[in-house]
């Protein structure tokens, strides 16, 4: 089976994924906004006309105005052949590959929006992957460009060297070649097949089950006191994401029953569905550039969550 760059890195912690991605039509990592971004950037290079939205026109800036000696593959399919069988191991569309002045070799992808838990070029085996099915014959390196607020910014890998490259066509013949059974792991919670996945959904009962331990009950009301320490306040976050995502399946599912006509009342409230006018957004940076600063409104500070690399600070 051809796998798409995309899910090639999961692949290989995983072997049922993939499996998953293709019997739900999995056709990729990206959200729909992000899907038709890519597809204008495409779009936009090969006309050589202008971007219609703002991510797309960063990226078109950013290849403008690198110095290098050609810029080719814009959002265009490209296959990784086993050339021993002739066998289609992996396909994707890279961004673009760059041959720079000094002859440097650049595979980049777009990274739109926020991807807080991204991995590092170098440790994106999808976008390697596209690399090789360059066939450059050289070193190569690859790179994220990270389009957000009209501005692109590439993060590069070190240079992946020809005597490097067998043991990273091995790594992809050895996860396109896995057993299609499911490995349940850290990495399920950033797996998008895992809400079908019967090992992950198992989990999932059981985090359930852990996160309400016999409780106390305070001033009447049974409170679940759960004793969360830095040893076990991993686990008990990875639990929380299990049953936020059975969750969040389990809505998309009651959206879907609702849209087609199904009546869902709690408590003398109807759940319904309804249109809503687009937010209206200005442009902050270009309102200070023109001096307009008394319309820019700032609001309190306020506390937020979020995720980054262990030992950031």
């Amino acid at each position: 089976m051809k796998i798409g760059a995309h899910l090639i890195g999961q692949l290989e912690r995983c072997g049922l994924s993939a499996q998953l991605a293709e019997d739900h039509r999995e056709v990729g990592d990206d959200s729909k906004g992000a899907r038709i971004t890519r597809q204008e950037i495409g779009r936009a290079w090969a006309a050589r006309d202008q971007a219609q939205t703002e991510e797309a026109h960063a990226a078109l800036c950013w290849l403008s105005s690198l110095q290098a000696r050609n810029v080719y593959g814009v959002e265009e399919e490209l296959d990784l052949v086993d050339g021993s069988t002739g066998e289609v191991l992996v396909s994707g569309r890279p961004g673009a590959i760059i041959e720079q002045m000094d002859g440097e070799i650049l595979v980049v992808s777009w990274v739109i929006g926020d991807h807080f838990d991204y991995p590092e070029p170098e440790d994106d085996l999808g976008l390697l992957a596209m690399g090789l099915a360059a066939d450059i014959g050289v070193g190569f390196r690859v790179g994220h460009v990270y389009l957000k607020g009209g501005e692109a910014v590439c993060r590069r890998s070190p240079m992946i060297p020809v005597e490097a490259q067998p043991a990273l066509w091995d790594r992809i013949l050895q996860a396109t070649s896995r057993p299609k059974v499911a490995c349940p792991g850290d990495w399920c919670g950033a797996c998008r097949q895992a809400p079908y996945c019967e090992a992950w959904l198992a989990r999932a009962r059981t985090a359930m089950a852990l996160l309400l331990p016999p409780a106390d009950v305070i001033d009447g009301v049974a409170m679940p006191q759960l004793e969360i320490t830095s040893e076990n306040a991993g686990e008990l976050a990875a639990r929380i994401k299990m049953v936020e995502a059975a969750a969040e399946m389990a809505k998309d599912q009651l959206k879907a029953a609702v849209r087609k006509g199904v009546r869902c009342v709690v408590d003398g409230k109807e759940y319904y569905a309804r249109s809503c006018d687009s937010r209206e957004t200005a442009d902050v940076k270009a309102l200070k550039a023109d001096g307009l600063t008394k319309y820019i409104k700032t609001g309190h500070p306020f506390e937020t969550f979020g995720w980054r690399k262990a030992g950031a600070r």
